[in-house]
């Protein structure tokens, strides 16, 4: 396992140009492109992000692909899925095939839910 791709700690997302991971895995991953087949990576920061049957923790990117494959939480601009799942989606497009847990509209959804359970309950306890 690799564990760090760039060796830096900064979070520029530009650092190399592009990364490749076949049958391997990285801790963290900050480039132009990164490529993923059959591997993993702990938190990906990069322009664009390829995953294919592979997955990562975390990616940070403006153009993210995954297919036969799935991410922890996705932040991105342009999401394609194909057979893919993600815990949390935050993307302003998305299109494919996509599973995900949560998304930024079910979460405001959930959390508008809760408040209203939240109040409900408070004024039915008040006027028992």
């Amino acid at each position: 396992m690799s564990d760090n791709v760039n060796n830096s700690n900064n979070d520029n997302c530009a650092i190399e140009q592009t990364v490749d991971i076949v049958n391997d895995s990285a801790q963290t991953i900050t480039a132009e492109v990164v490529n993923i087949k059959e591997g993993g990576a702990g938190k990906i920061c990069g322009t664009t992000v390829n995953i294919k049957d592979g997955g990562a923790g975390i990616i940070q990117g403006e153009n993210v692909n995954i297919k036969d494959g799935g991410a922890f939480a996705v932040f991105a601009q342009d999401v394609k899925m194909e057979d893919a799942g993600v815990g949390l989606l935050c993307a302003k497009n998305v299109s494919g095939e996509v599973f995900a847990l949560f998304d930024v509209k079910g979460v405001a959804l959930f959390l508008v839910a809760i408040s209203i359970a939240i109040i409900l309950h408070r004024y039915l306890k008040e006027n028992q």
